[in-house]
Order: structure tokens, then C-alpha cells, then sequence
């Protein structure tokens, strides 16, 4: 026994879905932190910046950046996730525009800032 033409459908939109986003935001970071790796143009050990000390240069800079890159990634994709994941249930329950009605809500409870 199979689900439904339609259930199957939906879930591997889903599934498509789920690994856009993962590379979207993986993408992201890594671009992020290529760009922080290569921004500076001196040298190791040469102090650089507007008088508050030296800057950090290159893989170290990358690795600082990371610190809080890599946690603001991981919300940002957990939230993604989770908003794909409760589209997909809404559309598999068979309700009339529910995908639609979750995913509007979802939106508006992201931008309003309520967690539950």
C-alpha cells in the first residue's frame, strides 16, 4: 500500500525543498567566510585597522568570523526547516489551502518575532 499520487508529490517537493535551502545557506556561509579570509590585504603580523590594535588577517579573521556566523546559520536553517516542514504537513492533510494558510503564518509570526 502506497500513499497517495498527491501525498508522495508533496513530499518529495518537500524533500527538494529542504536540500535548496541547505545549500543556500551553506553556500552562504562559506562564502561569507572565504571573503572574510581574503579581505585583508597586509601581511601577518602587520598591525592594520583605525588605531585600536591590529587586525586579525586571513584564516584567523575566518575562523573569528565564524564564531558568529556559523550559530546565526544554524537558527537561520533550523527555522527554514521548520517552516518547510509545517508547509508540507498543512499540504499533506488534505485542508484547502491550508500550505498557504501555514506558510502566511509562519511568515508573520518570523517577522513578528513569536517563537511559539
Amino acid at each position: 500500500m502506497g500513499e497517495p499520487n498527491g501525498v508522495s508529490r508533496i513530499r518529495r517537493i518537500a524533500i527538494r525543498a529542504h536540500l535548496l535551502w541547505l545549500v543556500v545557506v551553506a553556500g552562504t556561509v562559506a562564502l561569507t567566510l572565504v571573503h572574510v579570509a581574503q579581505v585583508t590585504k597586509a601581511r601577518p603580523g602587520d598591525c592594520d585597522g583605525i588605531g585600536f590594535g591590529c587586525s586579525l588577517h586571513g584564516a584567523d579573521a575566518a575562523v573569528f568570523a565564524a564564531l558568529y556566523v556559523v550559530p546565526i546559520a544554524l537558527v537561520v536553517l533550523a527555522l527554514g526547516h521548520t517552516i518547510i516542514a509545517l508547509i508540507a504537513h498543512r499540504a499533506t492533510r488534505g485542508e484547502p489551502h491550508s500550505a498557504i494558510r501555514a506558510a502566511s503564518a509562519a511568515t508573520r509570526r518570523a517577522s513578528s518575532g513569536d517563537v511559539g
